[in-house]
């Protein structure tokens, strides 16, 4: 049931109770439902699984809900799924929300030139939800993303100044908003256009796919759009960094605990017990992997860092546990190896599980609300129809423990072996 009570002034109590935006804490708090709010770009399901699958692996003991209630043509004011009131009391406020995100835009300005009295109803409805979510939901704090990006970047755009020119203009009104309201903003626009100029050059081809239809991003371009998010939100971007040297002695251990080093002249060998794991990206789909790299993911985010210094030999292989990870040079060591970008390491396996447990809670929890709350309450009596919920939301609650059991980091065996 939605929690009801419209107290605007407990509301902003609650609010002030938790960190500020220039604060470095991470804004998620051990527990906490996110409900995420949008039109198709997010019901697609893509940077959304990306934010649960990131919050998982790097803060295992958080135990963070995610909640996509996206729904296709969504605007400000309305969409196929119904009214901003429907939508609300239906598919937000029973989520019990402690943090809902907000990203829309594409829909309301309709792919044409800027019109005032377009942006005048995005801005009016905008403020309009807020205002009814919060009245909904007390207590509930919101990050407010700009538009996502258009590509106007791999293509010419359609007319002078392009659309995603109107999109920057209805996102300044969103900053500005979050602003004026003390709610959380985050700039989703500029990292995706950064990425499409950085990749652009390097593969022309692959640059035009990442927003294939200009609109609707793939699985690549997602990681821009969660990054943006997850840096709003003042997410670590270490997963480990350790420093050793060839003699066994430890000169940096962040996030990790290093134990039993054993040192030889051809060898070295060491147990180590991360707090975390690395983001699993999928380097076999070329445009994550294009993505990763060049709209600065990996380095801002993803960062899982190896240092080995004064080695003797000229090339070492990297074991882990019973992975073969890579053959390495001193040099390379020496300056120091994001593990994050190999897929062969146990950390990356284990990551890449906690991954697919993500899309198999994100894929049931779709169905249990679309197929079932909302295709069948017309047909149901309402005690019928909480019972079945009841039941469903049960297993989903177990399909996100299966979540956390899966990112909880475990001991590996490293062995560096000259050759």
């Amino acid at each position: 049931m939605p929690r009801l009570g419209p107290i605007v002034w407990f509301a902003a109590l609650m609010a002030s109770m938790w960190p500020n935006p220039s604060s470095g804490q991470f804004y998620l708090q051990p527990g906490e439902r996110v409900v995420l709010y949008g039109d198709s770009i997010t019901e697609l399901d893509k940077w959304p699984m990306v934010l649960e699958t990131f919050v998982a692996t790097r803060m295992p003991a958080h135990r963070c809900r995610f909640f996509n209630v996206a729904w296709s043509g969504e605007t400000t004011w309305h969409s196929a799924g119904g009214t901003v009131d429907v939508r609300i009391n239906r598919d937000v406020a029973p989520r019990l929300p402690d943090v809902i995100v907000i990203l829309l835009g594409s829909n309301d300005g309709r792919y044409v030139p800027f019109s005032a009295d377009r942006f005048a109803a995005y801005a009016t409805g905008y403020r309009n939800l807020l205002a009814k979510m919060s009245y909904a939901c007390p207590g509930v704090r919101f990050t407010l993303s700009t538009p996502p990006a258009y590509d106007d970047v791999t293509r010419e755009p359609s007319f002078d100044g392009g659309y995603n020119g109107v999109m920057l203009t209805y996102g300044t009104y969103v900053t500005n908003l979050a602003a004026a309201q003390g709610h959380r903003s985050v700039d989703m626009n500029a990292p995706m256009v950064s990425a499409l100029r950085s990749v652009l050059p390097v593969d022309a081809t692959w640059a035009k796919l990442l927003i294939g239809d200009r609109i609707h991003p793939g699985e690549g371009m997602s990681l821009a759009m969660a990054g943006a998010v997850l840096t709003g939100w003042k997410a670590p971007g270490t997963v480990t960094d350790v420093e050793l040297s060839a003699s066994g002695a430890v000169t940096k251990s962040v996030n990790a605990t290093v134990t039993g080093i054993a040192s030889t002249a051809t060898s070295l060998k060491w147990y180590q017990t991360d707090a975390c794991l690395p983001y699993p990206v999928n380097w076999g789909d070329k445009g994550s992997e294009l993505t990763a790299v060049y709209s600065g993911f990996m380095d801002s985010l993803n960062t899982e860092r190896l240092q080995i210094s004064n080695l003797p030999a000229s090339r070492y292989h990297l074991f882990i546990g019973s992975s073969y990870v890579g053959d390495f040079t001193p040099a390379q060591l020496s300056a120091g190896v994001n593990l994050a970008r190999y897929s062969a390491t146990p950390m990356y396996k284990q990551a890449w599980q906690v991954y697919q447990a993500v899309q198999t809670r994100a894929a049931f929890y779709r169905s249990r609300w679309r197929g079932l709350e909302y295709a069948l309450s017309p047909v149901v009596s309402q005690p019928t129809m909480d019972r079945a919920v009841m039941s469903l939301d049960d297993l989903e609650t177990e399909l996100a423990q299966r979540i956390w059991t899966l990112a909880q980091p475990k001991q590996q065996y490293y062995q560096l072996v000259a050759f």
